[in-house]
């Protein structure tokens, strides 16, 4: 088990670096790639990746997320359907989990015991949240989890900024807390987790970016940059004027494709960003992730997508999150860092 974990993370780290040094090759094989999937409808033997929400609850309320307003049954999902879960993922070929979709995923008491057990699965496993609750004792089992990439997701370099977006948040909390999370991690000896900021650019502004980036990139290993949009039609945020170039995509979603995002209740949907399960594909209580990879509503899903007819499905004719060029985002963020290195 050892060395099938050692395996998944030098090759994440060799797809990184391709990324970093060659990013022309690293596209263009995503590319060709997609071209023959999208075109000749090759479907994966399995998904590459299951976003899993553990829980559909926060204990913020941000200006762009529509978790506080989703009507959806609020709840956290039991150890036995994570298990049962875990298990199918490994034997069927997923390389990658997410224990995140739309909640904060440190509300959840068993957090660290499902990242141990998809650990010993040999699961490369990500784990996003706001940091709020990111104490001593929690950040400490944490690090000691075998967890690959914490992802922080935050806005702003001031407390009137962060607090404006990050409702309920506090600002001198998070950062307290992604400075003592840094420094136990170093101070224990250890590389991992990586620690990444995802954070939100609701227009191109590269003088905020820049202040960002400088402002946190002291306490993290790497910082992303993000482009607002309306999150199948769920934000109240749409694509900001100096933002538009980067949205010009006409390709299929290409979660239909790599990820299976699966609710706190077993309900598999097609997207990550479904907050009220409007994309509903199955139940992973009656299925398995295989059957429902491959069953007549993924197909005929995937079908309408490669045929272009995007409004044929549920919030998929009213998301801009598709139309997202992930080579441009690339650029901009290279551009970003090359300001301040």
């Amino acid at each position: 088990m050892v060395q099938l974990q050692m395996r998944i993370s030098m090759r994440y780290s060799f797809i990184r670096n391709v990324k970093d040094r060659i990013p022309s090759l690293f596209f263009m094989a995503g590319a060709v790639r997609d071209f023959f999937r999208y075109t000749f409808n090759i479907i994966p033997k399995s998904p590459y990746a299951l976003m899993i929400e553990i829980n559909n609850t926060c204990n913020l309320r941000c200006s762009m997320c529509w978790t506080k307003n989703a009507k959806r049954k609020k709840g956290l999902m039991s150890m036995s359907l994570y298990r049962k879960i875990i298990s199918q993922a490994a034997e069927c070929g997923v390389k990658h989990v997410s224990l995140h979709t739309v909640g904060e995923p440190l509300l959840h008491k068993d957090l660290i015991e499902m990242i141990k057990l998809a650990k010993s699965k040999g699961l490369f496993v990500l784990v996003s949240t706001n940091g709020q609750l990111l104490n001593e004792e929690l950040s400490r089992k944490l690090i000691d989890s075998g967890l690959d990439i914490l992802r922080l997701s935050l806005e702003g370099y001031s407390k009137e900024l962060y607090e404006k977006i990050r409702v309920g948040g506090s600002f001198e909390r998070i950062v307290s807390n992604v400075k003592g999370f840094r420094k136990m991690r170093d101070e224990m000896g250890k590389k991992k987790p990586l620690m990444e900021i995802n954070t939100v650019l609701i227009e191109e502004d590269f003088d905020y970016a820049r202040k960002f980036y400088m402002f946190w990139k002291q306490h993290v290993d790497q910082i992303k940059f993000s482009l607002a949009g309306n999150q199948a039609g769920y934000s109240p945020h749409t694509i900001h004027s100096t933002l538009r170039k980067y949205f010009t995509r006409t390709y299929p979603c290409h979660l239909l494709w790599s990820t299976m995002a699966v609710t706190w209740d077993g309900e598999v949907s097609a997207c990550c960003i479904d907050f009220e399960s409007r994309l509903k594909m199955g139940s992973l209580k009656k299925s398995t992730i295989k059957e429902i990879w491959n069953n007549a509503l993924y197909r005929r899903y995937r079908n309408l997508q490669s045929e272009g007819k995007f409004d044929a499905m549920p919030l998929c004719g009213a998301c801009d999150g598709r139309m997202m060029s992930p080579y441009k985002v690339y650029q901009l963020n290279r551009k970003i860092h090359k300001m301040v290195e």
